[in-house]
């Protein structure tokens, strides 16, 4: 009996990885963790420049849509987020990306996907970038 509880619990954390698509074909989708960090750590952080034009949220699966400037999009990107929380509903934290930035001219658009299986839902995720700030709702 253990070991079929054991097993079962196995298979449905890894359901929550997959989504089907409108061709009911699963995608696994292979997203670096948001990141929760204390505010002192979270504050020393740099604002990366990029331009944020969309968001989705499937499962646990946040993707964003970007565009930024560099040689390519070959770098490490990390999403940050504030413990810090406000006391409205649903709460508010800050958000970054976080990323080399790169001296190049070209500018590049394209979606990059974090596991934000970590939040407490529902909140709201302020997310800065170069024209404004994004609010991201993730319920």
């Amino acid at each position: 009996m253990k070991h079929v509880l054991l097993i079962i619990m196995v298979f449905s954390s890894l359901q929550s990885c997959r989504v089907k698509t409108d061709d009911d074909v699963s995608i696994e989708f292979d997203c670096p963790s948001a990141e929760i960090l204390k505010s002192t750590r979270y504050s020393d952080l740099p604002n990366s420049v990029c331009t944020v034009s969309d968001y989705k949220l499937v499962g646990n699966a946040l993707t964003v849509s970007l565009g930024l400037s560099g040689c390519n999009f070959q770098r490490r990107f990390r999403l940050v987020i504030d413990e810090a929380k406000s006391k409205s509903m649903p709460p508010q934290q800050n958000a970054k990306l976080v990323f080399d930035e790169q001296a190049c001219q070209a500018f590049f658009e394209f979606d990059i996907c974090f596991d934000v299986s970590k939040l407490d839902r529902p909140t709201v995720l302020n997310l800065p970038y170069k024209s404004g700030v994004r609010s991201i709702e993730i319920n």
